[in-house]
């Protein structure tokens, strides 16, 4: 005959507690397992300094521009047009100008800068085009010096030195489509500019502008200086816009980059 038994919770439940506890104390070999044994290489060290090379990550700058320092022969890479009686003039110094015999300073750096003389009224555009690769962040940079001559600066909406007066200095970013003289639609962003407070001689002065609007844009850099007041020397010299990725990229992609923009 069966006997009847009444299932008591309590009971098991304290059956399947004991048991736990024995399975925990017995470890991994209890059921056939090797126990944790402590590791002979110790933690990796995630302190500062020990990151390993991310060449991936470094900064990955290109110069856009060609000859910026004025120390290739033949003004390298840039195109010049002039009108009136002066010229562009790749120099070293401290000397004296080739037409006007006025005084002007040694270079900001290197042998040579590039700087204007004259006789007598003229324009005088400086430009190079480049080509600002497409996600990239770039800079433009440079040092600047001039020394005006005449008691006023004067800058009508024209560089026709026929104009009178005219007298004016200027730094732009163009539409490379635009006429080379044009100070309307064709200006992207003025960049530096001559007025009637400007003092009429300035020392070495850095000049920066932000040129990230452009990306995956060909502009055109062009320097400018009008007179037909008197003298009006300006120097320019390590001129440069260096472009960065704004996402990281592997060096050989980023180096058929530099073939193709430089």
């Amino acid at each position: 005959m069966f006997r009847s038994y009444r299932f008591r919770p309590a009971v098991f439940a304290a059956f399947a507690i004991a048991l736990l506890v024995a399975c925990m104390a017995a470890g991994p070999a209890a059921a056939g397992g090797k126990p944790y044994e402590r590791p002979v290489t110790p933690f990796p060290d995630f302190s500062v300094g020990t990151l390993p090379e991310t060449p991936w990550m470094a900064p990955q700058t290109i110069e856009l521009i060609v000859n910026g320092g004025f120390e290739t022969p033949l003004l390298a890479g840039w195109s010049v047009a002039e009108g009136g009686a002066g010229n562009w003039f790749q120099i070293g110094g401290p000397g004296n100008g080739p037409l006007s015999g006025m005084a002007f300073p040694a270079p900001a750096q290197g042998n040579l800068q590039e700087m204007t003389d004259m006789t007598g009224p003229g324009t005088h555009i400086l430009y190079q085009d480049v080509t600002i690769p497409p996600l990239a962040t770039a800079q433009l940079n440079l040092v600047l010096w001039y020394n005006n001559y005449a008691s006023l600066f004067a800058s009508p909406a024209t560089l026709d030195f026929n104009v009178f007066p005219n007298q004016q200095f200027r730094i732009d970013i163009m539409n490379p489509a635009a006429a080379i003289d044009d100070v309307g639609a064709g200006v992207l962003l003025n960049v530096f500019a001559t007025g009637p407070a400007s003092p009429f001689a300035i020392g070495y002065t850095p000049i920066s502008a932000n040129l990230n609007a452009f990306q995956g844009q060909t502009i055109r850099l062009r320097f400018v200086e009008v007179d037909n007041q008197l003298w009006f020397n300006v120097g320019v010299d390590a001129v440069s816009i260096q472009a960065e990725p704004l996402v990281p990229v592997m060096p050989a992609t980023w180096g058929s980059l530099k073939a193709l923009y430089h």
